[in-house]
């Protein structure tokens, strides 16, 4: 809905489930309710907010920059799926995230050249103790579009945050993941594309029961 002329906002209400089930759940072991409706999107954008090129938007959001290498789907295992009505939690369909998200248009600024500029501040997970125990993504991508075979070209800076560890009892281990990169796509012909994508991460491990997670403690820098 356009509530005035620079004033939008969305929401969607969502119930997934099995097709034909009526049972609680999806292996009828829970007493979630599969019936139960939940917020997939609800959001507010405010264009020229402040000045002209600025457009903010605010709430449950997609975000996808590039081909979802880096930023994507919020997928997340068991956390997308919070009535327990899907046997594969993969095709569920909440995969937005709580975010604010200011884009900057600086067209023109360098010699005419479309440039969009995007800023991110996201709840990735909320934990149960204050906010300093949350995980928050935090992060900016740069972009431009060239008409000549279709061309666009971005790069990108993103922090991941995991404070899951500072619990009020365990040290905080400063689990994080730091990801530079740069990404472009041509279509030199129609029905063709070509597209590459090379990104550097660092930072500092957190360790979890999943197996390929399991080597090193908590804290441990890494790089990829």
């Amino acid at each position: 809905a356009d509530l005035t002329e620079n004033v939008s906002t969305q929401i969607r209400l969502i119930n997934q489930r099995i097709w034909g089930s009526v049972a609680a759940d999806a292996t009828d072991t829970s007493n979630a309710d599969a019936n139960q409706v939940d917020v997939s999107l609800a959001s507010i954008a405010l264009k020229e907010l402040f000045y002209s090129p600025l457009t903010v938007t605010i709430g449950r959001q997609n975000l996808w920059f590039g081909r979802g290498f880096i930023v994507g789907s919020r997928l997340l295992q068991g956390d997308g799926d919070p009535s327990g009505g899907l046997a594969a939690d993969e095709y569920t369909d909440l995969t937005a995230f709580d975010a604010i998200r200011g884009t900057l248009d600086l067209s023109g600024l360098v010699g005419g050249m479309p440039l969009i500029l995007d800023g991110v501040y996201a709840k990735v997970d909320e934990n149960v103790v204050s906010s300093s125990d949350d995980v928050n993504l935090v992060g900016v991508n740069l972009g431009s579009r060239f008409d000549q075979w279709n061309g666009e070209v971005e790069t990108y800076f993103w922090n991941k945050r995991d404070n899951s560890n500072n619990n009020g009892i365990n040290v905080d281990t400063n689990s994080q993941a730091n990801t530079w990169g740069i990404r472009g796509s041509i279509a030199p012909m129609q029905g063709t594309s070509i597209w590459g994508e090379l990104a550097y991460q660092w930072g500092h491990r957190i360790t979890s029961a999943i197996a390929f997670d399991a080597e090193g403690a908590a804290g441990d820098g890494y790089q990829a």
